[in-house]
């Protein structure tokens, strides 16, 4: 901590903006110092030093850590986007939904789990079946598990958000959008919060720059009272489960993807948990599915 306290701030920025998974370092800052140009980074936590043999995932399960307020949510479908469209429309039958997901877990493509699954999400339409599959396990149900966590510590300031509004900018084309790739996808809602020179002018709606709006405001009244706004309620833990659903108009709603979530978390199919242990090198596991640390 004290090495890292020591440094200047733009250096400790430059690093952790260096996201390439091909080892390309942004700058000759990253190779100099020794980071390992391969490695994501993340925001720089100070005050606190990972326990051996610990992950972030049994960090918060175990409650040993500092509850802070917190405002947490994301678009309502990541995988329904440009960056996931193609990967789910190659989903068209039941046997190729079974082998991705087999590929994904390591789990019997015949088996009771597999069989489970598609029963909790295959309703006629197997690509979509994935994207929402595939949003949860990779993002709904882990904020869920950050919500919980943080609101079992007794923390009152505990916040969330589902974007449903799709970004017309990030959409895939048309014949995608037509095979229900219609979005929002992964990262629109920061897109909009932050005003993005990624979102060409003349395809921001006003709709959308409404919402973008409304977000940095939210935002700006969090940090400054703790609470987004008096019509947003907190999340109240499992039971209740409140967010804001973040569209043409926010509106007060309870227990998204709740019946889902509850189901990949008893079975263990979040991938989130999958996070580096301090004595690992190679990405990780509080997970049956993969070897532990």
């Amino acid at each position: 901590l004290a090495c890292l306290r020591s440094l200047r701030m733009e250096n400790l920025l430059r690093v952790q903006i260096n996201k390439s998974d091909r080892g390309e370092a942004i700058d000759d800052f990253t190779y100099s110092e020794g980071f390992n140009p391969g490695q994501v980074w993340g925001a720089a936590s100070d005050g606190f030093e990972y326990p051996r043999g610990a992950s972030m995932h049994s960090i918060l399960q175990s409650g040993s850590f500092v509850s802070k307020p917190v405002l947490i949510g994301g678009p309502a479908t990541d995988f329904s986007g440009m960056t996931h469209c193609d990967e789910s429309l190659a989903i068209r039958n039941e046997d190729s939904f079974r082998l991705y997901f087999k590929k994904q877990f390591g789990i019997d493509k015949n088996g009771g789990l597999m069989n489970q699954t598609i029963d909790m999400y295959y309703d006629g339409d197997w690509s979509k079946a994935l994207r929402q599959l595939m949003s949860d396990v990779n993002y709904n149900c882990v904020e869920r598990f950050i919500l919980d966590a943080f609101f079992k510590t007794g923390q009152p300031f505990v916040f969330h958000y589902v974007m449903t509004l799709p970004v017309t900018a990030t959409l895939p084309d048309k014949d995608a959008q037509a095979l229900g790739c219609s979005g929002p996808g992964h990262g629109d809602d920061e897109l909009l919060l932050m005003a993005s020179p990624d979102l060409p002018p003349d395809q921001v709606t006003s709709t959308e720059t409404a919402l973008g709006y409304r977000m940095r405001q939210y935002w700006a009244t969090f940090a400054k009272n703790h609470t987004p706004d008096a019509a947003w309620p907190a999340y109240g833990g499992p039971k209740e489960g409140f967010y804001y659903n973040l569209n043409a108009s926010d509106t007060k709603a309870m227990q998204w993807q709740q019946a889902e979530c509850d189901f990949l978390h008893a079975n263990d199919l979040v991938t989130w948990k999958n996070m580096p242990c301090a004595e690992s090198e190679d990405g990780v596991v509080d997970v049956p599915l993969w070897k532990p640390c």
